[in-house]
């Protein structure tokens, strides 16, 4: 009995030996190596080539630091823009989508960013580029129950929804009532119900034709090819009277650009 008690006795001191080590015998504990933190806000933004988001950058060792993404435009501290901006450390920039989603949905998805600084140091955050809604297809592009004009987010009064690939002619912009179905013509033209001012070389109802060829200018005033007042007839301006000059009636009567004195018949 008495030798069971001292090989009972030898196990218990040699348990507490092992587990009563030093404090410099005890595992390293392991120490993470040092990273870039990028925080964007907002983390979401439109992809319509206008609204940005900011990036903090901190925590760089080093600099510069360079950073990259595979989608947008980034907008550096001394207004570079690209794909890559660098900065001299720690500090913010700017990442908006690269063109409108309206247009090209290959503007909307998830912007990866990278950052890597002199010293090797890495960090990395990402950013959503939503696509918004496609005015003039029929679908509902971002998933709101709401389709074209009727998406006031994505098309809101007034956003062009002319699809000029099917035909249709440009100035068609979103109404009110949420329908394709406002005119304002190109170059701030006058926007007509029915097309009245037919000498401007402007398609100021938005139905594909202008001045003369519209059918709404038949017998409207017009300019003709050398700078006389004439009237739409058949698609083209024709000069309104084919008599000779006038030279006291204010009028270019023979519609050669000349009125009165100014005409060499007179």
């Amino acid at each position: 009995m008495a030798r069971w008690r001292g090989l009972l006795l030898g196990a218990t001191v040699g348990l507490f030996v092992l587990g009563c080590g030093s404090e410099d015998e005890k595992a390293p504990t392991s120490v993470l190596p040092p990273s870039i933190k990028l925080t964007a806000e907002p983390k979401t933004i439109a992809a319509d080539a206008v609204t940005s988001a900011t990036i903090t950058v901190e925590g760089s060792v080093k600099g510069p630091v360079r950073v990259t993404t595979n989608l947008g435009e980034l907008t550096g501290p001394d207004g570079d823009t690209g794909t890559e901006v660098t900065l001299e450390g720690d500090g913010t920039f700017t990442l908006k989508s690269a063109c409108d989603s309206r247009t090209n949905t290959a503007c909307a998805g998830i912007a990866r960013l990278s950052a890597v600084d002199s010293a090797a140091t890495k960090g990395s955050s990402q950013v959503t580029l939503l696509q918004l809604e496609i005015c003039n297809n029929g679908t509902d592009d971002d998933g709101d129950d709401q389709v074209d004009c009727a998406d006031k987010d994505g098309c809101p009064t007034g956003q062009s929804c002319a699809d000029e690939a099917a035909g249709d002619p440009p100035g068609l912009v979103c109404s009110v009532g949420g329908l394709c179905d406002q005119c304002v013509p190109p170059g701030g033209a006058t926007a007509e119900s029915k097309e009245s001012t037919c000498d401007d070389a402007a398609d100021n109802d938005c139905d594909g034709t202008a001045d003369c060829a519209d059918a709404d200018c038949e017998g409207g005033l017009c300019v003709t090819s050398n700078g006389g007042i004439g009237n739409c007839s058949g698609g083209s301006c024709v000069c309104a009277d084919t008599g000779t000059e006038v030279c006291d009636d204010w009028l270019d009567n023979d519609c050669n650009g000349k009125t009165d004195c100014e005409d060499s018949v007179c």
